[in-house]
């Protein structure tokens, strides 16, 4: 009995299994045409992102390069990197201020009929904004040269003269300088300097000034707390760190007298020696200033138990309820003698 029973379901599922195999599928018309197509358009799309990613900006970073001096194709990818970015970031940031004022312009040229009138109003549109983005230009070309130009350059030129110089070239040969690997340099390590004080934990101060520049905008940037909190802090940093080791060894050095060798080691190593002394200074201020701090909390963990200091207003105040609060205590407790002794004296009459 079994063996009948699985006998059909064995039949039922061969026949599904055939109508399955048997189905037909449907078939596109111009079906190997549009593979075709297809392939072509992904083909087409694989060389259009290399050439945006990766040849175009090698080839304008050639282009701006090659008027200087010829350079590797990583350099030439990056430069034309950075400047196809900024060429990016400027048009999305001239269209996101022109979006809002071309539309009003456009509710209101729907009104107005003739050419020269449409001229008239489209310059009457956007003339009370021409003077505030003049000025909101100039302070990002301000912040723009002294950040992306002088701070770079600097920075690179400081880690080459403290590290590299006194690493890579031997005291009888002479270094040599090229701006742009300088400047790239420079570039490089003033962006991971700047991710590092962004992140939580690092220096709470340089976070704030910098997140307050982000909260501010191109548009309502304040050019003097910029200059003042964030760049000139920086080209101080840099500059104290170079020019005083170099008008050492210009001004001071030679009047003692030295040897050429002993001035050449002097003048090699001078920034770095100089880099040291300045971090061991203010290492050791940093160090005094912390053992103050921990002595006076230890002081007053030790000697300031149980102990409250309190502000001689609220003292004179907590004296002043103090007193107004027993005066009241104690009318009440007279009133409540009187109204006993007078139900006392009611209770003798009729005794009497």
């Amino acid at each position: 009995e079994q063996q009948h029973e699985q006998q059909p379901q064995q039949e039922q599922q061969h026949d599904t299994s055939e109508t399955e195999q048997n189905k037909p599928v449907y078939k596109p018309p111009n079906f190997g045409f549009r593979i075709f197509l297809l392939l072509t358009l992904a083909w087409i799309t694989l060389l259009v992102i290399f050439v945006l990613i990766l040849a175009y900006p090698i080839k304008l970073g050639r282009f701006v390069l090659c008027m200087f001096v010829e350079i590797a194709d990583t350099y030439a990818f990056v430069t034309g990197f950075y400047i196809l970015w900024g060429m990016c970031h400027s048009i999305w940031l001239i269209y996101t201020w022109i979006k809002p004022h071309f539309q009003h312009y456009i509710i209101q040229n729907d009104r107005v009929h003739g050419m020269i009138p449409k001229v008239k109003s489209f310059f009457e549109a956007f003339y009370p904004h021409a003077l505030e983005w003049v000025s909101v230009i100039l302070k990002a070309c301000i912040v723009g040269i002294l950040w992306f130009g002088v701070a770079p350059f600097l920075v690179g030129t400081w880690i080459n003269h403290t590290i590299f110089i006194p690493v890579r070239v031997d005291i009888n040969q002479t270094p040599t300088f090229y701006p742009y690997y300088t400047y790239a340099l420079g570039l490089l390590y003033l962006k991971i300097w700047y991710r590092l004080m962004v992140l939580d934990g690092v220096n709470q101060q340089w976070k704030t000034h910098f997140n307050k520049v982000h909260q501010d905008g191109l548009r309502n940037m304040d050019l003097l707390y910029v200059l003042r909190y964030v760049i000139l802090p920086v080209v101080h940093f840099l500059l104290l760190r170079l020019c005083v080791p170099y008008v050492f060894n210009k001004l001071i050095l030679p009047l003692f007298e030295f040897p050429q060798i002993i001035e050449d080691y002097w003048a090699r190593y001078s920034y770095l020696n100089f880099s040291t002394f300045v971090v061991s200074i203010n290492s050791v201020t940093s160090f005094a200033n912390y053992m103050v701090v921990l002595h006076g909390r230890i002081r007053d963990d030790k000697y300031l138990i149980g102990e409250q200091l309190q502000n001689i207003c609220e003292a004179t105040q907590s004296t002043d309820q103090l007193q107004q609060h027993q005066q009241i205590q104690t009318n009440h407790t007279e009133e409540q003698q009187l109204l006993l002794e007078e139900d006392l004296s009611e209770d003798e009459l009729p005794l009497q």
